[in-house]
């Protein structure tokens, strides 16, 4: 039996963000750009047991959309190709990875966890959980009547997950989602790899 040499790895990320304020509200649902130089080496990071292999955070800003002179809702590329690519206008970022032990705290409801699938299926799933509760972040709306300026901080278009040192390894684009202190988010990031 011949050896195999060369293998195709594939990466995909899937969002959900959801009100679960009273009952469980989907608010976006959407696939987002890969980094594949970030990702290339986080992974390889990874493999050779070396410090800053880890998803750590997740960063979510208001820059990722503007309006146009006739109104209409513009979104920018994704930043996937520099080293130092960030977010267009970060506004949030906290850790999500509670199994790193680096003296941060993760905040409750925060995780990132690892799930193989079934054979003879070649694909795992990294699933990143962010819960904002109602008092997070701090300086948020009172309401949702309270804003009136579409690029306030909290009002979320973008978001990517990163490392512990920054590095972006994935950025998504959606509508804008306005997070305020009478809402509570919960935001399901999943990070699809296949082998083959």
């Amino acid at each position: 039996m011949a050896a195999i040499e060369q293998l195709k790895v594939t990466a995909k990320g899937h969002v959900q963000v959801f009100d679960v304020t009273d009952t469980r509200i989907l608010l976006e649902d959407t696939w987002n750009d890969i980094h594949p130089q970030n990702l290339a080496y986080t992974v390889a990071r990874a493999l050779a047991g070396a410090a800053n292999g880890e998803i750590y955070a997740m960063s979510l800003g208001s820059g990722g959309t503007h309006l146009d002179a006739a109104g209409n809702l513009v979104y920018l590329p994704a930043n996937t190709q520099s080293e130092s690519a960030n977010l267009y206008q970060e506004t949030y970022n906290v850790k999500i990875n509670s199994n790193l032990a680096d003296g941060t705290e993760t905040p409750s409801g925060n995780s990132v966890v690892a799930k193989q699938s079934q054979p003879p299926e070649i694909t795992s799933e990294v699933t990143c959980t962010l819960f904002l509760p109602a008092h997070i972040p701090a300086g948020q709306a009172v309401n949702d009547a309270t804003s009136t300026d579409p690029n306030a901080p909290y009002i979320f278009d973008e978001l990517g997950l990163k490392t512990v040192e920054g590095r972006l390894l994935t950025h998504c684009i959606f509508s804008p989602i306005e997070k305020t202190a009478n809402r509570i988010f919960e935001i399901k990031y999943s990070l699809i790899i296949s082998v083959s």
